[in-house]
């Protein structure tokens, strides 16, 4: 299967990518976050999860990643093998689990997420 771009927009948690059904997990190959706020104090901290009450996927032991106010950016880049994308994954999430993102303060999160399945 070919890699997948999955838009996002949000101000709650969310999913960012559904589960895709028994047997089957997510492949995340890159992610692009952009904090939309454009007031220099309105920072914020996102978590990515392994589903809505998995575990955090990155940021070391509290998951934080720390988007500062007026325009700041996460970009976990894609794989620079493009022939065998889907082995050079970021993250593999367990089976039939969605991609969830915690947000700390409320903010406007934007942004994408490039995905394959195994």
């Amino acid at each position: 299967m070919g890699v997948t771009r999955t838009a996002f927009d949000t101000t709650v948690d969310a999913t960012l990518v559904a589960a895709q059904g028994a047997g089957t997990y997510i492949k995340v190959v890159a992610i692009s976050m952009h904090n939309n706020n454009t007031t220099e104090s309105d920072d914020e901290v996102v978590r990515l999860k392994d589903g809505s009450a998995g575990s955090v996927l990155y940021g070391a032991a509290t998951g934080a990643i720390y988007l500062p106010g007026r325009g700041g950016v996460f970009q976990l880049a894609m794989s620079y093998d493009a022939t065998d994308i889907a082995n050079h994954a970021h993250f593999v999430l367990s089976a039939n689990t969605e991609l969830y993102m915690d947000i700390t303060n409320g903010r406007r999160i934007s942004g994408a997420v490039w995905w394959t399945i195994d």
